[in-house]
Protein backbone atom coordinates (compact mmCIF):
# COMPACT_ATOMS: atom_id res chain seq x y z
CA UNK A 1 0.00 0.00 0.00
CA UNK A 2 2.89 2.37 0.67
CA UNK A 3 4.50 1.95 -2.75
CA UNK A 4 2.88 5.05 -4.29
CA UNK A 5 4.19 7.09 -1.34
CA UNK A 6 7.83 6.07 -1.78
CA UNK A 7 8.62 9.11 -3.93
CA UNK A 8 6.95 11.44 -1.43
CA UNK A 9 8.87 9.92 1.49
CA UNK A 10 12.16 10.00 -0.42
CA UNK A 11 11.83 13.73 -1.10
CA UNK A 12 10.75 14.81 2.41
CA UNK A 13 13.19 16.55 4.72
CA UNK A 14 13.34 15.61 8.42
CA UNK A 15 11.80 18.92 9.56
CA UNK A 16 8.74 18.48 7.34
CA UNK A 17 6.92 16.29 9.88
CA UNK A 18 7.43 18.82 12.65
CA UNK A 19 6.31 21.63 10.34
CA UNK A 20 3.05 19.83 9.48
CA UNK A 21 2.54 18.97 13.17
CA UNK A 22 3.12 22.62 14.10
CA UNK A 23 0.58 23.78 11.51
CA UNK A 24 -1.96 21.24 12.77
CA UNK A 25 -1.52 22.18 16.44
CA UNK A 26 -1.61 25.91 15.73
CA UNK A 27 -4.80 25.55 13.69
CA UNK A 28 -6.24 23.34 16.45
CA UNK A 29 -5.45 26.05 19.01
CA UNK A 30 -7.24 28.63 16.89
CA UNK A 31 -10.27 26.35 16.50
CA UNK A 32 -10.35 25.61 20.26
CA UNK A 33 -10.09 29.32 21.09
CA UNK A 34 -12.89 30.22 18.69
CA UNK A 35 -15.03 27.37 19.99
CA UNK A 36 -14.62 28.43 23.62
CA UNK A 37 -15.61 32.00 22.79
CA UNK A 38 -18.74 30.70 21.05
CA UNK A 39 -17.74 31.92 17.60
CA UNK A 40 -18.03 28.48 15.98
CA UNK A 41 -20.97 26.15 15.57
CA UNK A 42 -20.43 22.88 17.54
CA UNK A 43 -20.65 20.65 14.47
CA UNK A 44 -18.18 22.85 12.55
CA UNK A 45 -15.92 22.87 15.60
CA UNK A 46 -15.94 19.07 15.72
CA UNK A 47 -15.14 18.79 12.01
CA UNK A 48 -12.33 21.35 12.21
CA UNK A 49 -10.87 19.62 15.27
CA UNK A 50 -10.82 16.32 13.40
CA UNK A 51 -9.02 17.92 10.47
CA UNK A 52 -6.52 20.02 12.44
CA UNK A 53 -5.70 17.73 15.36
CA UNK A 54 -6.47 14.39 13.76
CA UNK A 55 -5.29 14.69 10.19
CA UNK A 56 -2.72 17.50 10.08
CA UNK A 57 -1.11 16.94 13.46
CA UNK A 58 -1.38 13.16 13.15
CA UNK A 59 0.21 13.09 9.71
CA UNK A 60 3.04 15.34 10.81
CA UNK A 61 3.71 13.57 14.08
CA UNK A 62 3.79 10.16 12.39
CA UNK A 63 6.91 11.24 10.49
CA UNK A 64 8.81 12.45 13.56
CA UNK A 65 10.08 9.13 15.06
CA UNK A 66 11.18 7.88 11.64
CA UNK A 67 12.97 11.15 10.85
CA UNK A 68 14.59 11.19 14.30
CA UNK A 69 15.92 7.68 13.80
CA UNK A 70 17.19 8.59 10.32
CA UNK A 71 19.02 11.62 11.72
CA UNK A 72 20.57 9.57 14.52
CA UNK A 73 21.70 6.84 12.13
CA UNK A 74 23.04 9.31 9.55
CA UNK A 75 24.87 11.33 12.17
CA UNK A 76 26.66 8.45 13.87
CA UNK A 77 29.42 6.06 12.91
CA UNK A 78 28.91 2.31 12.94
CA UNK A 79 30.61 2.11 16.34
CA UNK A 80 28.41 4.85 17.83
CA UNK A 81 25.14 3.73 16.26
CA UNK A 82 23.90 1.30 18.92
CA UNK A 83 24.46 3.81 21.71
CA UNK A 84 22.94 6.64 19.69
CA UNK A 85 19.78 4.66 18.91
CA UNK A 86 19.58 3.64 22.58
CA UNK A 87 19.80 7.29 23.65
CA UNK A 88 17.02 8.14 21.19
CA UNK A 89 14.85 5.44 22.75
CA UNK A 90 15.65 6.76 26.23
CA UNK A 91 14.71 10.29 25.15
CA UNK A 92 11.39 9.02 23.76
CA UNK A 93 10.69 7.16 27.01
CA UNK A 94 11.54 10.26 29.04
CA UNK A 95 9.14 12.30 26.88
CA UNK A 96 6.36 9.77 27.52
CA UNK A 97 6.88 10.18 31.28
CA UNK A 98 7.46 13.95 31.42
CA UNK A 99 4.89 15.04 28.82
CA UNK A 100 1.78 14.44 30.95
CA UNK A 101 3.46 15.97 34.01
CA UNK A 102 4.37 19.11 32.07
CA UNK A 103 0.83 19.22 30.65
CA UNK A 104 -0.62 19.11 34.15
CA UNK A 105 1.56 22.04 35.24
CA UNK A 106 0.66 24.05 32.13
CA UNK A 107 -3.04 23.37 32.79
CA UNK A 108 -2.82 25.81 35.71
CA UNK A 109 -2.62 28.54 33.04
CA UNK A 110 -6.20 27.76 32.11
CA UNK A 111 -8.07 25.49 29.76
CA UNK A 112 -6.20 26.75 26.70
CA UNK A 113 -2.77 26.63 28.38
CA UNK A 114 -1.87 23.11 27.17
CA UNK A 115 -3.51 23.78 23.79
CA UNK A 116 -1.11 26.67 23.11
CA UNK A 117 1.87 25.14 24.93
CA UNK A 118 1.88 22.17 22.53
CA UNK A 119 2.63 24.21 19.37
CA UNK A 120 5.22 26.17 21.34
CA UNK A 121 6.94 22.89 22.27
CA UNK A 122 6.86 21.69 18.65
CA UNK A 123 8.24 25.04 17.44
CA UNK A 124 11.04 24.76 20.02
CA UNK A 125 11.88 21.23 18.81
CA UNK A 126 11.87 22.40 15.19
CA UNK A 127 14.19 25.31 15.94
CA UNK A 128 16.51 23.08 18.00
CA UNK A 129 16.68 20.61 15.12
CA UNK A 130 17.73 23.33 12.68
CA UNK A 131 20.30 24.76 15.12
CA UNK A 132 21.81 21.55 16.53
CA UNK A 133 21.64 19.08 13.64
CA UNK A 134 24.23 19.70 10.91
CA UNK A 135 22.73 20.28 7.44
CA UNK A 136 24.75 17.40 6.01
CA UNK A 137 22.85 15.00 8.29
CA UNK A 138 19.39 16.28 7.37
CA UNK A 139 19.94 16.58 3.63
CA UNK A 140 22.03 13.44 3.10
CA UNK A 141 24.06 12.68 0.01
CA UNK A 142 22.83 13.94 -3.35
CA UNK A 143 20.65 11.46 -5.22
CA UNK A 144 22.41 9.18 -7.67
CA UNK A 145 21.96 10.13 -11.29
CA UNK A 146 21.56 7.81 -14.20
CA UNK A 147 19.30 4.86 -14.83
CA UNK A 148 18.08 2.78 -11.92
CA UNK A 149 19.87 -0.48 -11.28
CA UNK A 150 17.92 -3.53 -12.37
CA UNK A 151 16.74 -5.66 -9.49
CA UNK A 152 14.85 -8.94 -9.21
CA UNK A 153 11.50 -7.20 -9.58
CA UNK A 154 12.63 -5.34 -12.72
CA UNK A 155 12.27 -8.55 -14.72
CA UNK A 156 8.59 -8.64 -13.76
CA UNK A 157 7.82 -5.20 -15.12
CA UNK A 158 5.91 -2.70 -13.04
CA UNK A 159 3.75 -5.37 -11.38
CA UNK A 160 3.68 -9.10 -11.00
CA UNK A 161 0.75 -11.27 -12.09
CA UNK A 162 -1.26 -10.16 -9.05
CA UNK A 163 -0.41 -6.51 -9.60
CA UNK A 164 1.17 -6.13 -6.17
CA UNK A 165 4.97 -6.33 -6.43
CA UNK A 166 6.82 -3.24 -7.55
CA UNK A 167 10.49 -2.42 -7.56
CA UNK A 168 11.12 0.66 -5.45
CA UNK A 169 14.47 2.29 -6.35
CA UNK A 170 14.57 4.14 -3.03
CA UNK A 171 14.83 0.79 -1.25
CA UNK A 172 17.75 -0.53 -3.36
CA UNK A 173 20.38 0.30 -0.71
CA UNK A 174 18.41 -1.67 1.87
CA UNK A 175 17.93 -4.58 -0.52
CA UNK A 176 21.65 -4.55 -1.30
CA UNK A 177 22.48 -5.01 2.39
CA UNK A 178 20.12 -7.97 2.67
CA UNK A 179 20.82 -9.64 -0.69
CA UNK A 180 23.71 -12.16 -0.57
CA UNK A 181 26.70 -10.96 -2.55
CA UNK A 182 27.82 -13.29 -5.36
Amino acid sequence: MGTPLQHVRATCRPGDGLTVALAGLTAFGAVATLALTGDLDPSLTFMLMLVTRGLLFGAGLAAVPVAALAIVVAGSTAQERTGAVGKLGAAQGLAIVLGPAIGAVVAFAGLLGPVWAAPAAVLTALLLMFVLVPPSVTTGPPPASGPARPGPAAAMGPTDTLGTARRVPALDPLVDTIRPQS
